[in-house]
């Protein structure tokens, strides 16, 4: 019996197919509210504050949000119907660096390759000529397993956020591939190590909920420049 390959030949076969049936349209103001409620739907209700925030600065240039300078997000539909969400975002003073944004599908399509194309899309359109390398944060807890393992079947490499951290952030993981090829391992994490939005959200939260950090379980970072706490997640294909 003829086996598939390589996973990366895999990987590709898998975005090949998936792109011939799934239409990215990016987001503007008349599907705002469509993109919205379409990644509610994914990432719960909890996260509506957060995601609304951001998908509308994503159409604002004079929007000032934390750890981010600019964005783009795309509506996914597979026959006409909506799938899930993606998209990219750069942090201020690292223009060499992009990171994949609020990706994720809807459960009944989960599990069927679609994941795959999603991440592959969220960097197609990047943000600068000048991107050097393709990022993504997540952490090692259990719900985010599939998702570590298929960032790792794409070529991303995984390293600890912060190594010797001894508060929460010890429980992030960022993936990295270079948009070269042929780059030597200039690129890796270790290289450039600088603050990233999980110390917005993700840490403070994890911090209390493992009694870590603070008296409070906080850290100075839990909230965004508005003053409430910021509910940004990992990507989820």
């Amino acid at each position: 019996m003829k086996k598939d390959g390589a996973p990366a030949d895999r990987i590709q076969k898998d975005f090949d197919r998936h792109a011939r049936i799934l239409d990215f349209e990016p987001v503007n103001k008349e599907n705002l509210q469509q993109a919205i409620d379409l990644a509610v739907a994914i990432f719960g209700d909890g996260d509506r504050e957060a995601i609304t925030e951001e998908f509308s600065g994503s159409l604002d240039p004079d929007s000032k949000l934390p750890f981010i300078e600019s964005s783009q997000f795309f509506l996914v539909f597979k026959n006409e119907h909506p799938v899930g969400v993606t998209g990219y975002y750069s942090i201020p003073g690292h223009p060499e660096d992009i990171w994949l944004d609020w990706m994720g599908v809807l459960p009944q399509y989960r599990e069927n390759g679609i994941g795959t194309q999603l991440v592959q899309h969220g960097f197609i359109d990047k943000a600068k000529p000048d991107v050097k390398t393709l990022r993504i944060w997540t952490t090692i807890e259990e719900d985010y397993d599939k998702a570590r393992s298929l960032y790792k079947k794409m070529g991303f490499v995984e390293e600890p956020y912060k190594p010797d951290a001894t508060d929460a952030a010890k429980m992030v993981v960022v993936f990295s591939r270079s948009t070269d090829p042929q780059a030597d391992k200039g690129y890796l994490w270790k290289n450039s190590a600088y603050p990233i939005d999980c110390e917005e959200h993700v840490v403070p939260d994890l911090n209390k909920k493992l009694g870590l950090g603070g008296a409070d379980g906080q850290n100075a970072k839990g909230a965004d420049k508005a003053g409430h706490p910021s509910t940004r997640k990992p990507p989820h294909p």
